[in-house]
């Protein structure tokens, strides 16, 4: 897989994360298995070894760039398996690449650290919504004039409890730089068994009513992220934009049959996921050169649900002008 991801990306991380989550008994409400965290914070030992085999997983796939976990400790001892990561990728001539958990109740100090002390360029997050952790992404804008990037790993496509606006193109505003998707859940799957941010509180949504509630394309006006279903104008856009695509036009003009033909649906969806990986790609060139004249206020007068979504999260905020300025550049 790396090799395939190598002929599309420059910058190529895998970071296998332990979870949170603990099996518990459904009626006694009794721990039956803690979580792999809990197993890894208590013993050092077991530590130790997670922590070899991740990076010899990704010695042996061939990336320079070793990501590492997370794991969450008390901070002196934080600090300390750090420091053992770092003097031992410097032996073997790599670049390890911390992550950090936004609730991590020591999070400005495990910042200070990584940017000042071991002198990273990169630190990864682990994605939180900005309302769950307001004084953690206050942290991170201490460093809009640093030469730092910061790297949200696992980010929702969309944020569901604000106007469903694409989250990517609200975290330049919350001080991030780079990021990765959340791997989307398979088209079926039930709310039970969906992924979800751990540790974040969300109604469940309400069970689809129609098969193209699960494709969702981008739009680049709003910043949404719409379901076809409900946005039907998006067909009349995707016509214009692809107006000479024989091909396009064919997947457009029998959408409706997605609904009970699974092959035409595939290739909706794969339309879909396109569409938005070119659409969001020049959005953010677009937006890039108003980073770079300073006129991001003049992006936002323009993009008014994001403007929206913005002053909404800026109610969590202990700042007065939080979202003037973007790490994007």
């Amino acid at each position: 897989m790396n090799n395939r991801i190598a002929q599309y990306a420059d910058l190529r991380l895998t970071l296998i994360q332990p979870t949170v989550t603990q099996k518990t008994d459904p009626n006694t409400h009794e721990i039956i298995q803690p979580s792999p965290m809990n197993l890894l914070k208590e013993d050092k030992a077991l530590r130790d070894r997670f922590l070899r085999f991740v990076i010899r997983l990704q010695e042996e796939a061939g990336i320079s760039q070793i990501s590492i976990p997370f794991i969450e400790l008390p901070f002196s001892s934080f600090r300390e398996m750090l420091l053992g990561i770092k003097r031992s990728c410097e032996r073997s001539n790599q670049q390890p690449i911390f992550f950090v958990d936004p609730s991590y109740l020591d999070f400005e100090a495990a910042i200070d650290f990584i940017t000042k002390e071991l002198q990273a360029k990169i630190v990864g997050l682990i994605y939180r919504p900005y309302r769950n952790v307001p004084l953690s992404y206050e942290t991170l804008f201490k460093y809009v004039d640093k030469d730092v990037a910061f790297l949200n790993t696992q980010v929702y496509r969309l944020d569901t409890q604000n106007r469903d606006i694409s989250t990517m193109h609200y975290l330049p505003f919350l001080g991030n730089d780079l990021y990765s998707v959340m791997i989307p859940i398979p088209f079926g799957k039930s709310d039970k068994n969906s992924p979800k941010i751990e540790g974040e509180s969300i109604k469940p949504p309400k069970p689809p009513k129609d098969k193209l509630d699960y494709v969702k394309f981008f739009d680049r006006k709003s910043l949404q992220v719409n379901a076809l279903s409900d946005e039907l104008s998006i067909i009349s856009e995707l016509r214009n934009q692809y107006e000479k695509d024989s091909i396009i036009e064919n997947i457009l003009e029998h959408y409706g049959e997605a609904r009970t033909n699974e092959k035409i649906y595939t290739v909706l969806t794969a339309l879909s996921k396109v569409n938005e990986l070119n659409s969001s790609f020049a959005e953010f060139n677009s937006f890039q050169k108003y980073v770079n004249n300073n006129s991001t206020k003049d992006y936002l007068q323009e993009k008014k649900v994001l403007q929206e979504a913005l002053r909404k999260e800026r109610q969590y905020s202990t700042g007065t002008n939080t979202f003037n300025q973007s790490r994007l550049g």
